[in-house]
């Protein structure tokens, strides 16, 4: 069976004055349902992305786009 190998670039950052690496982006999405009120909005998919980066505790987080310098 042959190998798989995959080298993942990371890119050294700051997140709030914090050293991390930037791993990659990430995107998340869910469903708003319609609101009961009169006249409201009729519901949909809210979507936002973010940033995967890792700090140097070895922790991964997952933060907006804004906070990466």
């Amino acid at each position: 069976m042959a190998s798989l190998s995959m080298t993942i670039e990371t890119r050294p950052c700051y997140v709030r004055d914090q050293k991390a690496m930037f791993h990659c982006w990430s995107q998340e999405s869910y469903v708003v349902g319609p609101s009961p009120l009169v006249g409201g909005h009729n519901g949909g998919t809210v979507s936002k992305v973010l940033g995967v980066v890792e700090f140097e505790d070895g922790s991964v987080h997952q933060v907006y786009p804004s906070d990466i310098c």
